[in-house]
């Protein structure tokens, strides 16, 4: 699962237990219709201020349910909009791309192509080259048989140019796209 993926979930799952929290909280309230009757208990011959005391406390829980709520609903705002800001911050653009380096990976490339056609990196075929590509960043690159060094396919240009500027930078060799049609089958 992907970073922003994970992210997502957590945004998710917070926003759950707010929600069950927040219907927790209501189900103990009584209904607004009705006005709780505090208790009478004749402990002393001073019996308003131990009414007055109930009153307010009753007052004050209901005060705090309702800030509570507040917060809870501030927090279910504010958490989705935290997690745009920071994926939206952390997109690299075309400059810093090349800066990353890349990890291993068994297969480098698009996993499909709808259109059918593929953006391929190429570059001089160079076996040691292909032994290094393969056990630090490729599994799956090989040698053509146009005779070429061809590390990875993919469905666009623009997702192609990204890998060639990492490939680049990670090895210090020169790196093309290529456009590749297979053949029907």
């Amino acid at each position: 699962m992907s970073k922003s993926d994970q992210q997502f979930q957590d945004v998710l799952s917070t926003g759950e237990e707010a929600l069950r929290l927040l219907e927790a909280l209501e189900s103990e309230q009584p209904p607004s219709d009705e006005t709780p009757v505090p208790e009478v208990v004749y402990v002393s011959a001073d019996l308003q201020p131990r009414i007055i005391e109930q009153a307010t406390t009753s007052k004050n829980q209901v005060e705090f349910k309702s800030i509570l709520s507040i917060i809870i609903v501030a927090l279910l705002l504010y958490v989705p909009f935290l997690v745009f800001s920071q994926n939206t911050q952390k997109k690299p653009s075309s400059a810093s791309i090349t800066g990353d380096s890349l990890s291993f990976a068994a297969s480098c490339g698009s996993p499909f192509s709808t259109t059918g056609r593929w953006w391929r990196i190429t570059s001089v075929a160079n076996r040691s080259l292909l032994e290094n590509i393969r056990s630090r960043f490729c599994g799956d690159a090989f040698i053509n048989a146009e005779g070429v060094l061809q590390v990875a396919s993919f469905r666009s240009w623009s997702e192609a140019d990204v890998f060639r500027k990492r490939i680049t930078e990670s090895t210090g060799e020169a790196f093309s796209i290529g456009e590749w049609i297979p053949p029907d089958g």
